[in-house]
């Protein structure tokens, strides 16, 4: 008991030195960071000025080919013509559509069937406008036997101009060949209004369908559409970028919902034209393009992405970025490459063809620039 007593002061001693020690490093620590924090003046001011300024650069690249090019908004356009029913019957329904949109229409096909009646596409300039029955006198019948000559229909000698015998033997092939009778009001070989639909030009592509098997289709139903001849592309060049537009020049054509793409060509540029009043119409230089059959009837009023290369170089060259290029104050223009060991150096240019913000540049003789240089840009 009296030993314990004894080391009591001791084991405070020791309590209290620890605590001591303790709090020396702890004021020690403090005190160190606190150093560490410390900075002087110009050191603070250093840390708060801006980086040195860094250096921007861009590769110069070798094309195949630099294209200047204008690219514009145009439309898909074709000559066209309507077909409607003309079918007087009491009953008027669709009964047959021998193609459907996008098939190709030769002089002689059958367009439509209607309560069982053909309708025919002839070629010619007149449209059908009555019934056509024996010794009938018009321009219509001579229309109607010229283009019954070109199917190997008409070929022994008849009356032009009048719905004579060999005429009547015609029609009545023309309708036999596709499994008909010609027959209107009675007469066992007539022609009546509506079977027969003469245009302008021949072959044609039906465009558009705007009936179906079943419909209903009195008179004056819109039955389908044909596309004459090929579709074409037109559009209007605003002033200032008419510059090198000549006909001949290649173009692609873009249909930005479905990715397709045509190559065209540029066949006509027209004088400048103000806006129409309309404002169907903008203020430019009309132009028109064609693309062959790349443009089929599922192009047709279509608004298109063109663009046009109005200029080219000859073959590869050096491009860089335009601003790139800087001029000295005696007119000459230069580039400057970076090079690791070396720095900055400079390399006199001539400018070439620029298009979408680059330039081809050729090195002056004796001036070293290659695809790979980095040149400074900013």
């Amino acid at each position: 008991m009296t030993a314990r007593k004894s080391l009591e002061p001791v084991v405070r001693r020791q309590r209290v030195l620890l605590v001591v020690l303790t709090v020396a490093l702890l004021v020690c620590g403090a005190g160190l960071v606190a150093v560490w924090n410390i900075k002087s003046p110009a050191q603070q001011a250093a840390e708060q000025s801006p980086p040195p300024p860094s250096v921007l650069t861009a590769a110069v690249k070798e094309e195949e080919v630099l294209v200047e090019q204008i690219v514009l908004r145009a439309l898909v356009r074709a000559d066209s013509v309507t077909l409607r029913s003309r079918m007087s019957g009491a009953i008027s329904l669709v009964t047959a559509l021998p193609q459907p949109a996008g098939g190709q229409v030769i002089e002689g096909s059958a367009l439509v069937e209607i309560s069982g009646r053909p309708i025919f596409a002839l070629s010619g300039a007149v449209p059908a406008y009555r019934p056509l029955v024996p010794d009938l006198v018009g321009t219509d019948v001579s229309q109607l036997q010229a283009a019954l000559q070109r199917l190997g229909l008409l070929t022994g000698k008849f009356k032009d101009g009048t719905f004579d015998k060999p005429t009547s033997t015609a029609v009545t092939k023309l309708y036999q060949d596709h499994g008909y009778a010609p027959s209107c009001d009675g007469s066992p070989v007539a022609v009546c209004w509506g079977e027969l639909v003469f245009v302008p030009s021949l072959p044609a592509v039906i465009a558009t369908v705007a009936v179906g098997v079943g419909d209903d289709a009195p008179s004056g139903t819109e039955l389908l559409t044909l596309q004459l001849g090929q579709a074409s592309v037109s559009g209007v060049v605003p002033r200032g970028q008419e510059s090198g537009l000549t006909a001949g020049l290649a173009a692609s054509i873009s249909d930005d919902a479905s990715q397709r793409q045509c190559e065209a060509v540029l066949v006509s540029v027209g004088d400048y034209a103000p806006a129409s009043s309309d404002g169907g119409q903008a203020a430019g230089f009309p132009i028109s393009l064609t693309a062959g059959d790349c443009l089929d009837s599922t192009w047709l009023g279509l608004n298109v992405r063109l663009a046009i290369d109005v200029r080219s170089t000859d073959g590869p060259v050096l491009v860089v970025p335009t601003s790139a290029v800087q001029t000295a104050a005696d007119g000459t223009t230069f580039v400057r490459v970076l090079d690791a060991a070396a720095g900055q150096r400079r390399v006199d240019v001539s400018t070439g063809l620029i298009a979408g913000g680059e330039v081809a540049v050729y090195p002056a003789d004796g001036q070293t620039l290659t695809a790979g240089d980095l040149v400074v840009i900013g």
